[in-house]
């Protein structure tokens, strides 16, 4: 099962000829879901959702968010490598702040935040930007949840 925007992505690509669409590949859900239980990164989310001291201290729950983002960002497909290097995440940093700065040049608008996805195509890994929108979110001061402006 692929989500909406990867069977779209497809489905443009059987037109061919004019629709130009970059190559790259899918994870199917239960991939994910697959690779969040071999990693170990499904028991740290459960563990930290059941820490009822993360949920009313930010500083332990900044700390278990990092170690569940380092969990994930390890693949088994590498043997626990990182996924990205130093350079594939300095190249990507820089295209997220320029992306930011082009789509959000007020920082008191009311999309703060970005959807960004890509891909890191051919052997030497050329990132390319599928797509990139803001969000037009804004979150209350003292809620958890996103309220449209």
């Amino acid at each position: 099962m692929a989500g909406a925007k990867a069977a779209q992505l497809g489905e443009l690509a059987a037109i061919g000829g004019a629709v130009a669409v970059p190559r790259g590949f899918v994870i199917p859900f239960a991939a994910y879901l697959a690779h969040g239980q071999r990693s170990g990164a499904t028991v740290l989310r459960d563990v930290m959702l059941a820490d009822a001291a993360a949920r009313s201290d930010p500083d332990r729950r900044a700390e278990q968010l990092r170690l569940l983002r380092e969990r994930i960002a390890r693949s088994s497909l590498t043997n626990g490598a990182a996924v990205l290097s130093e350079a594939e995440l300095l190249r990507l940093a820089g295209a997220l702040r320029a992306i930011h700065e082009r789509f959000v040049p007020d920082p008191w608008d009311h999309a703060h935040a970005m959807d960004v996805e890509f891909i890191l195509r051919g052997p030497r890994r050329e990132l390319m930007v599928v797509q990139a929108r803001p969000y037009t979110l804004r979150y209350d001061q003292g809620r958890e949840t996103a309220v449209e402006p």
